[in-house]
């Protein structure tokens, strides 16, 4: 993942209340990362969350309420 697309992935991510995010394999042309706790404890966070890169924008992806929100 760019750099760039990097960092805001990891704003989004704390700002949704995540400690980090995790780069993982491309996807459909997308740069792909999710998000982590990194204290340790169990978190119910409901479906699976994931940020999509593409073109500079920054999206989450999944079915959580943040869904569609881009930067």
């Amino acid at each position: 993942m760019k750099r760039k697309n990097l960092e805001t992935a990891k704003k989004m991510a704390k700002e949704a209340g995540f400690h980090d995010v995790r780069e993982v394999k491309g996807w459909n042309g997308y740069q792909l990362a999710y998000p982590l706790f990194t204290d340790g404890e169990v978190h119910d966070i409901g479906p699976v969350q994931y940020l999509l890169a593409k073109s500079g924008s920054v999206r989450w992806a999944g079915s959580g309420g943040s869904e569609g929100q881009v930067r």
